[in-house]
This record gives C-alpha cells, structure tokens and sequence, in this order.
C-alpha cells in the first residue's frame, strides 16, 4: 500500500480521522473503501492501544519540555496553550498538565489565544520605524527589544509615591494617569527612590485633579507633562537618555 499513492492517501485520511475521534470517544471504527486491488478494510481502534502507539512520541515530547524548564528553571508558567490537532489527544494533555502542575492549560479555542497573542507581539514591534536598526536579531531567533531598566514613578512633595511605567516596559511606550495625591511639586523617580526630575505647577484651588503624562523613548529618555486638570497648567520635563542606554 505504502508504494501505492492513492492507498496511503486513503490510509492517512482515516487515521487522522481515527486520531480526532479518539479525542473524545473511547474506541473509534476505521473504515476505507476499495483500500487496495478492490479490498475494504474495516477495524476497530481503541484509545489505549492508540496511547500505545504514540507512547514513544510523547516520551519525545515529555523529553523536550523538561529539558526547557531544566533551561529556564527561573521562569515561572503560569498558562500553558496548547494548539494543534494532536493537542486534542487526551494522553498528551494530561502529560502536559503533570509537566507544568501550577499552570492553566488552555485547549479551548487555542487559534484565537495563538492569534491574540501574535498580534499582542506585532503591535509592539509594529512601533519600530525600522526594525533593522532598532532591533538585532539573535543567532536563536529572538528579537531584541529595549525596555525599560527600572520602574518609574512620580512622588508628590509630603505625599505618596505613584509607578507610571514598571520595569520592564516594552519601548517606546507612552501613559497618561491621573495622581490621587494632591501638591504642587513633584519628583519623577526610577527604583530605589533616585530622582531624575523635579517639577513645580503653580498652585490652584484645593482638591484640583493633577495628570502625568509620560513618553519614554527607545534610548529611554522621557519626556514628561504634568497638568492641572482644572486651571490647565502645565509644566514639561525632559529628562535626557542615561549614557551607555
């Protein structure tokens, strides 16, 4: 059958077939009409001797997984989405849930959290004007893209202390926010309590909202503005790139 095209077409429709079946029946009937020179073949699979079949493919898979988690033992998982048609197979789902026991495997609608997640990923390169200068592509594949060192934060003076931008962030990045804190002069910090800026709007009525707008760029300098939401005072900051950024 194997040297006949048309045979092993038919045979691998009906595995395919078989395979999705098993996904959710326990036994799963293989039926090919005229399989070879005028013979039918008609079986019965059942999902045990089926796991049987696929058990050194799944040892191979169970091989590759650990070995990550060996290679990123810092990484904490906490969702797992598993995409593709074998993904359906019982056996490797539960292989996979023994794996990664405090994640949340997802084997729901997996095209549309893959699609989710892909344009997630697009729209932050998307924000390069040219991605042969801004990024630099490893030898691995990954894609480089600057973020930023530490959080950011601004303090209002005799007040509390608000993160616009946490560490981390994916550059350029732009926020605007409004500080429950009331005051006129504050202080734009990264971690550990470093100022960077200190700025001053003239002072208005009592219980005036203030907003903070904020842009860090990709060499992480920021430009900042910071309003007074009811007399529209304004004052601006930049704040240059640090060397070596």
């Amino acid at each position: 059958m194997e040297e006949n095209p048309r045979s092993f077409s038919k045979v691998l429709k009906a595995s395919k077939t078989a395979k999705h079946n098993l996904s959710t029946l326990n036994t799963s009937e293989c039926s090919i009409e005229s399989l070879y020179e005028g013979l039918d073949m008609i079986t019965t699979l059942s999902r045990p001797r089926f796991e049987t079949l696929i058990e050194a493919d799944l040892n191979k898979l169970t091989d590759t997984l650990k070995r990550f988690i060996s290679l990123h033992s810092e990484l904490t998982v906490s969702q797992v989405v598993l995409a593709g048609g074998c993904c359906k197979v019982s056996k490797l789902q539960s292989r996979v849930s023994s794996i990664f026991p405090d994640a949340k495997v997802l084997n729901s609608s997996p095209d549309e959290v893959v699609s989710l997640g892909a344009a997630h990923h697009a729209s932050i390169i998307a924000q390069y004007p040219d991605m042969k200068k801004k990024t630099e592509m490893e030898s691995n594949g990954t894609v480089v893209i600057p973020v930023t060192p530490s959080a950011i934060s601004v303090r209002v003076e005799g007040g509390g202390t608000t993160v616009v931008v946490p560490k981390h962030t994916p550059l350029p990045f732009t926020t605007e926010v409004e500080l429950a804190e009331e005051g006129n002069v504050f202080f734009i910090e990264a971690e550990a309590g470093k100022c960077l800026a200190r700025a001053e709007i003239p002072k208005s009525e009592e219980n005036s909202k203030v907003s903070l707008h904020v842009e860090v760029f990709e060499d992480c300098g920021i430009e900042a503005i910071i309003k007074d939401c009811n007399t529209n005072e304004r004052t601006s900051v930049h704040i240059p790139a640090p060397k070596g950024a």
